[in-house]
């Protein structure tokens, strides 16, 4: 597998499409336990401000994961803050991003900007956060 990236640069930006099905929402359930049902009764949603299922926020935010598991192998997720902006409905389509905005040479921190949009909303802004990331084989992006 190739990687994303070959060399760490500031300002670097790296995404990754998605659309989380309705099958992956149960799986997240059977996996997480959290069996809320805004997330997978349909006529429950209806009653909510949403008006339809939506995805588990934690589920979204998985993007970010992938994103950090392909492009830097071997790298140790030390931190991840999130803030949930706009609900991601199951079967919408989104894009995760990772932003690089800093790296510890001493440390081997990378410190990062992360974030999804909903591509068929305007790119509306629906989760927002930082991580920071241990590299243990930094030198292989230098």
């Amino acid at each position: 597998m190739s990687k994303l990236i070959t060399r760490i640069e500031i300002g670097k930006i790296i995404s990754k499409r998605k659309i989380f099905s309705y099958e992956e929402v149960l799986n997240f359930i059977k996996i997480s336990g959290d069996n809320n049902p805004i997330h997978h009764d349909k006529e429950y949603a209806k009653t909510t401000l949403f008006k339809k299922p939506i995805c588990h926020g934690i589920l979204v935010a998985s993007i970010f994961s992938n994103l950090l598991g392909t492009t830097f192998t071997g790298s140790i997720y030390m931190n991840q803050s999130l803030s949930f902006l706009a609900p991601v409905f199951i079967e919408e389509e989104v894009e995760g991003f990772i932003e690089i905005k800093e790296l510890d040479k001493v440390k081997k921190y990378l410190y990062l900007k992360t974030y999804v949009k909903k591509i068929n909303d305007n790119n509306k802004l629906a989760i927002d956060g930082e991580a920071k990331i241990k590299l243990i084989n930094m030198n292989d992006y230098l």
